[in-house]
């Protein structure tokens, strides 16, 4: 058990001597109970000063766990409320960008998967001999296979690009 006790006193020491050359100075200062339990003010968001709604009379013997002091809460279950709906917004914000980028990440495996498919279906015109087509079709047959190649490059680090932009995205929703 604690005891709320708090003496304040202003000690005042005289001398005996009426010299006022010697004369003793004037102390002042606070006198306490050593088992008296120090209580601190919380720091808390809005204004500096809290007025105290209720507090447990002096000399009061209270148990650990106990409520000593009740504050005004004042302001601050307007801005609790206004904090926890901008949480909330923040996290629908979040998921949204998260779901973004799984869509980019679906698309960029399906441009993927186009480009492969037009690699290979260019590669089959490129692997015909020079000698059985005309010179002009083969010249074509290969700058398709070679854009074929280029644009399948292109949409596999587009697809690495977008899958590292959804795994910030996903680190920063769990944030």
């Amino acid at each position: 058990m604690f005891r709320i006790l708090r003496i304040s006193a202003l000690v005042f020491a005289a001398s005996l001597v009426n010299s006022a050359a010697n004369a003793t100075p004037l102390l002042t200062g606070v006198i306490e109970d050593v088992a008296a339990q120090t209580i601190e003010m919380p720091s808390l968001p809005g204004g500096w000063q809290r007025r105290i709604e209720w507090m447990a009379a002096e000399g009061t013997e209270v148990s650990a766990g106990e409520m000593v002091v009740r504050l005004d809460p004042g302001t601050l279950i307007g801005e609790e409320e206004k904090t926890r709906a901008d949480l909330e917004k923040i996290r629908f914000t979040a998921a949204r960008r998260v779901d973004e980028a799984r869509l980019a990440v679906l698309d960029a495996e399906q441009a993927l998967s186009l480009a492969q498919a037009q690699t290979r279906i260019a590669e089959l015109d490129a692997v015909i001999p020079e000698q059985t087509i005309p010179r002009l079709d083969f010249e074509r047959y290969q700058l398709t296979f070679e854009t074929a190649q280029q644009t399948q490059r292109r949409a596999r680090q587009s697809l690495i690009n977008l899958k590292a932009k959804l795994a910030d995205a996903e680190k920063e929703a769990a944030l």
